[in-house]
Formats: C-alpha cells, sequence, structure tokens
C-alpha cells in the first residue's frame, strides 16, 4: 500500500491510531497555525484577493473528494448557457499530466483539446459533456480567469473546487 493510501485511509478513519497518525497530527497543528495566519491577512485586507472582470461563482465544500462537485459545477455551467451566457469553468487539473503552472484550455466548449490522462478526470468529463463551455486548468485561478474573459470572450466564470485556496476566490 503506499503512502497516499495510508493517509487517505486515516482521513476517513475515525479511530485511526499509530505513528503515522501521529506525524500527521503533529504536522497539523503547524499548518493549523500557518491557515490561521494567512487569514487574518485576508481578513485584515494586508492579502487581496486578486479580480476578474467577470461574475465569478466558487463550487466546494470543507471536505475531500467524491462528494458531487462536479457534477454541480456542470449544471451551473449548463443554466448558464441556456440564458445565452459563455461561462468557463477552472480547475487546477488534479490528476493529469499537464503543466499546471500554465493555463491549458482543455475544451473551448466546441473542440476538446486534451484527453483524460492529460487534463485530469474531472476536466476532462466537463469538456465532453458540456457543449458550450469552456474548461481551462491551471494552477493559478487568477491567470485561468482573465484566458477565458480575453481570449475565450467567457462571461462567467465557475471555479472547480474553489474553497481550496482563499487566493483563488476571485471577486468582481
Amino acid at each position: 500500500m503506499n503512502l497516499k493510501t495510508k493517509i487517505t485511509k486515516l482521513h476517513y478513519n475515525k479511530n485511526a491510531n499509530g505513528f503515522l497518525f501521529k506525524v500527521l497530527r503533529f504536522c497539523s497543528y503547524f499548518y493549523g497555525i500557518a491557515s490561521y495566519l494567512k487569514n487574518r491577512l485576508y481578513d485584515k485586507k494586508i492579502i487581496m484577493p486578486k479580480k476578474v472582470n467577470a461574475f465569478v461563482i466558487s463550487v466546494g465544500n470543507f471536505t475531500t473528494g467524491g462528494v458531487g462537485k462536479t457534477p454541480v459545477v456542470a449544471e451551473i455551467a449548463k443554466y448558464y448557457i441556456s440564458k445565452g451566457e459563455k461561462p468557463a469553468i477552472i480547475s487546477r487539473g488534479y490528476g493529469g499530466r499537464l503543466n499546471n503552472k500554465i493555463v491549458h484550455v482543455i475544451s473551448d466548449g466546441i473542440n476538446l483539446y486534451y484527453k483524460a490522462d492529460m487534463a485530469g478526470d474531472e476536466p476532462y468529463w466537463l469538456g465532453v459533456n458540456i457543449d458550450g463551455c469552456a474548461v481551462l486548468t491551471c494552477s493559478n485561478r487568477y491567470k485561468a480567469a482573465k484566458y477565458a474573459i480575453e481570449e475565450l470572450d467567457c462571461t462567467k466564470i465557475i471555479l472547480d473546487d474553489g474553497f481550496q485556496h482563499r487566493k483563488a476566490n476571485l471577486l468582481l
């Protein structure tokens, strides 16, 4: 069993114990302190979220995968398409092999440019299943949103798993 699988099992085990659990719990204290301090900097407006010139919808929650966020993202995109808008879905491309430091257009709403192994399962699924919606991947969601607005003429931005990183919560 690899380390990722062990950590995932610990994550979902309410009675977890053992050496790895103790190491992760110890590390979580530092992570918690760093998260608290970073959030305080945002709250005090010392660090500001970046803004794009489009309405932004952030879909996510406080748990990890498998809870249905991606189908919700798809339904939101379909709703805006039915209203005559051109939405773009921004994803980090988890599980894909593309360099996530640069913007990749998985689909421009008409054409699909990457397969699942390169784009990641969720961006690929979104690109295949939603006509009229651009799907982009990049770890810098601001950069991807700007690209979608300026290069693809998108009018709405939907962030898949948008609450993972506070700086990714773009404003109007």
